[in-house]
């Protein structure tokens, strides 16, 4: 079995246990996940089954769409509402124009340093283990994107501001400190309320299968959650084979025009799926120019 399933994770699992999930009730051990998602989160989750995880390195870097609430006048040390409150500021604070200019500000390409609860990885530890045994340390800040950010609702309640926004970012993008930031900029201190994944990459939530769908399909045999296993990096550029070119690939051997059916314009260093005439993933290879032509050696191959 493999494939990928767009799943919707519920709030209170990990990802893990969302892996774990699959792995019961699909009978395979196999499987794993594209992107961590903390556990009070909800959302797109794609599922990578069987052969596809083999891929999960290259979708792993796709952008990623939240809608996300952000609570101003209270300060965590988790950086969002799960975590022990170690500031409150109800007083008048920021106006709603002060709000909405500070968000439009986080927008663009920057530094950010990832929170004690996330997953990043110190001399072995994830940082949330770290947290755990009261150490903290100042993990190196990471490059990100903050392609868009878009306010859908403001509101004022007992002193403190709430609001909705939704946002795309790069991969490693942390939506509980952007939160933190606004807060910090603001001066009254800011944490994420809820967040809710709406899409990685292809994946939306429209389309997303909640377990107890999924529970049903599998019962019925028919398995209609699965998708292609290379449906994440679809829109790569492809070049499909002749019988030489499979030849070719299974012997480990480089390709160039003689080995095609039909190709594609590439340009040099870029990764491209390799295809058999019916449209079936066979290899990914990066090009690389031989006196001015393309040719390409599979690095990664699907075949035997």
């Amino acid at each position: 079995m493999d494939g990928i399933v767009n799943a919707l994770k519920p709030p209170g699992m990990t990802s893990h246990d969302l892996v774990n999930w699959f792995r019961r009730h699909l009978g395979i051990k196999k499987v794993g996940h594209l992107g961590t998602l903390d556990p009070g989160a909800a959302g797109v989750l794609p599922i990578c089954i069987g052969s596809a995880t083999r891929l999960a390195e290259y979708m792993a870097e796709v952008d990623k769409e939240y809608r996300a609430e952000m609570l101003l006048g209270v300060e965590t040390d988790s950086q969002d509402t799960s975590g022990r409150v170690v500031r409150v500021d109800d007083s008048a604070g920021p106006g709603e124009p002060d709000i909405r200019r500070a968000l439009q500000g986080m927008r663009g390409r920057q530094m950010q340093t990832p929170p004690m609860v996330s997953a990043v990885k110190h001399q072995g530890k994830r940082l949330y283990q770290l947290a755990r045994e009261g150490k903290t340390i100042e993990p190196p800040p990471r490059e990100i994107i903050i392609h868009s950010l878009e306010v859908v609702k403001i509101e004022c309640r007992q002193g403190f501001w709430r609001v909705i926004f939704d946002t795309r970012v790069s991969k490693g993008t942390y939506i509980r400190t952007i939160c933190h930031q606004v807060g910090q900029r603001l001066g009254c201190g800011g944490a994420l309320g809820f967040l809710v994944r709406t899409r990685v990459g292809p994946f939306d939530a429209a389309s997303a299968w909640s377990l107890e769908e999924v529970e049903r399909e599998i019962a019925d045999g028919s398995y209609g959650f699965l998708l292609p296993s290379d449906i994440g990096i679809s829109g790569w550029p492809a070049w499909i084979l002749n019988q030489n070119g499979i030849d070719q690939v299974k012997h480990g051997g480089e390709l160039d025009s003689r080995h095609l059916a039909q190709d594609q314009a590439v340009e040099e260093g870029q990764l491209i799926r390799l295809l058999d005439t019916a449209g079936s993933l066979v290899a990914l290879g990066r090009i690389r120019k031989l006196e001015g032509k393309a040719a390409c050696r599979p690095n990664k191959v699907f075949i035997q």
